[in-house]
């Protein structure tokens, strides 16, 4: 189906949103090369970091916070030199999001990546990508792109000249949700793609044993407080599917385990937007959007503490078609896309750079977990909810969308 036609119906809803849906931005990166030597130099990133949130430090391991890390796309006359370094005061914790021990940086951050020059003309180009969070959302995976180029002459003292492109800039206002250019959408080819069941070659990548580490961090502080025998008792009913709250927040995704006895567990219809949408075409009902990360703790705990609820699964498994967009999957697309979003270009790299792009670009929103509610043409049947584990809310949240599709029909 044509990308242009999919995403038409949504572009008229974008006001509705923009009203009500705000991009969070809270972290400004600077970006610079300095000279060591001759031979060395290091780009450097430094953040400034909004109050209450924090920048996520490296090496932090999978399942739980996205490490920063650096990504080089293109390089000649240059070698990386060791791994990406953080630099000043870490805060270490468990963190009560991720219930996992974590490293992370606030007010301030600095990430230092050393190069080897080769001599002659040199250049580098690619990107930092870093994970953020607050007491209540994390960010998707985030880039910061840099591109620098220059001449090195070993032996001599003339220290390299460097050009570099404009360093990011940060923008934190409440945002009318602008459309895509009509030459970005006509690059957003749809990812080849099925419903959950069929694309089973491909997500047990991505949530199989790398996501159950923080859950051996996990019981190794509950081990600081309880004995081994009390840790085996307390896991034993999970090997027949028995909800295990202490780890089901970060533990994969219900609808990804091979069994639970959840009761009233909700299953996904599909994860990809075009398949989805179709659906509810053909069979006349309406969508449910459910942005969310593999690595997101927050879309778990409503998961566990909200979609079992009778009425909540009752709601969702037979009024809705629910489509689920992962924006931390990493599958890649079948090329990258280049895109232009307020004014910078950036670019789609993974099927989840897709789904984020549309959740901020459309819906005006870049936080997890986040729900909207559509007709099958894509308009919207009421606002759009986040984080809340109140039963009660999300219930009229889901009736007053089926209300507002029984007058639209």
């Amino acid at each position: 189906m044509n990308v242009r036609t999919v995403f038409s119906g949504i572009i008229l809803s974008l006001f509705y949103f923009s009203l009500q849906a705000q991009i969070k931005n809270p972290v400004t990166f600077k970006t610079e090369l300095n000279s060591l030597s001759d031979t060395e130099a290091e780009i450097v990133f430094t953040a400034a970091i909004d109050k209450g949130w924090h920048v996520y430090s490296t090496d932090l391991g999978d399942g739980g916070p996205i490490s920063a890390t650096f990504n080089a796309e293109k390089k000649s006359g240059v070698e990386l030199v060791s791994k990406l370094k953080p630099v000043g005061k870490e805060v270490a914790t468990f963190d009560k999001l991720f219930e996992m021990k974590v490293r992370y940086f606030k007010n301030t951050a600095k990430f230092v990546q050393k190069l080897k020059l080769t001599g002659g003309a040199y250049a580098i180009e690619g990107y930092l990508e870093y994970g953020a969070c607050d007491d209540e959302s994390c960010l998707p995976p985030t880039e910061v792109p840099f591109k620098f180029s220059g001449e090195a002459k070993a032996g001599t003292t003339a220290a390299p000249v460097a050009k570099a492109d404009k360093p990011e800039t940060k923008k934190t206002e409440e945002v009318t949700a602008p459309a895509a250019s009509e030459d970005s959408v006509a690059m957003m080819e749809p990812v080849p793609s099925s419903a959950t069941d069929a694309n089973a070659d491909i997500q047990p990548a991505v949530v199989s044993g790398d996501l159950w580490r923080p859950v051996i961090s996990e019981l190794q502080a509950l081990g600081e407080e309880h004995t081994q025998e009390d840790i085996a008792v307390y896991m034993v009913p999970g090997l027949w599917g028995a909800p295990l709250k202490a780890v089901s927040a970060f533990a994969p995704p219900m609808q990804t385990q091979d069994f639970n006895l959840y009761k009233n567990e909700v299953h996904a219809k599909f994860d990809d937007y075009d398949l989805g949408m179709e659906y509810a075409r053909l069979n006349g009902k309406p969508v449910m959007l459910d942005f969310t990360g593999y690595g997101c703790v927050n879309c778990r705990k409503m998961e566990a503490a909200v979609w079992t609820d009778p009425k909540v699964s009752d709601l969702i498994n037979n009024d809705y078609v629910l489509i689920t967009l992962y924006v931390d999957n990493k599958t890649p697309l079948t090329e990258p896309v280049k895109i232009i979003e307020n004014g910078t270009e950036r670019t789609l790299r993974t099927v989840g750079d897709k789904w984020s792009y549309l959740q901020r670009v459309k819906f005006g929103a870049n936080a997890q977990p986040f729900y909207v509610l559509l007709d099958n043409q894509g308009s919207p049947l009421n606002k759009s909810y986040a984080y809340d584990e109140d039963i009660a809310n999300y219930v009229e949240f889901l009736q007053v969308g089926l209300k507002s599709y029984s007058m639209i029909k």
